[in-house]
């Protein structure tokens, strides 16, 4: 098998449910997600939160999933109780940071841009 195969990775993709921006992500060869956040394209963080060792398969923008792995999740942007603002329409750069599934692991992250489709 070629060595592709066993390199981690996360793939993001965006859809809407009803009012919810929903970011799906799908891992290979992770041991969970650390961090997720989500940028406007001129580099502003728009949304960020922590993620301890998360194996989410997908996350509603702007809400807390509920405890995610030995420590709950916690936002760090937009701030404690306070709704990030509307990505509706708008293209974002998302960044999620993972632990490698490796010999030893570590973390690393992935960045993509994405289109939101629009309300």
């Amino acid at each position: 098998m070629r060595r592709e195969a066993w390199e981690p990775s996360v793939l993001i993709s965006a859809t809407v449910e009803g009012e919810d921006v929903v970011f799906q992500l799908q891992q290979r060869n992770t041991l969970g997600l650390l961090a997720f956040q989500v940028d406007e394209l001129g580099g502003d963080v728009l949304w960020k939160m922590d993620l301890p060792y998360s194996r989410e398969n997908a996350l509603v923008y702007g809400k807390l999933p509920a405890k995610v792995g030995p420590i709950a999740a916690y936002q760090t942007i937009s701030g404690k109780g306070i709704a990030p603002p509307p990505i509706r329409g708008k293209s974002v750069v998302v960044t999620v940071t993972y632990r490698r599934n490796e010999r030893f692991p570590s973390a690393a992250s992935h960045r993509q841009r994405l289109r939101i489709p629009p309300p």
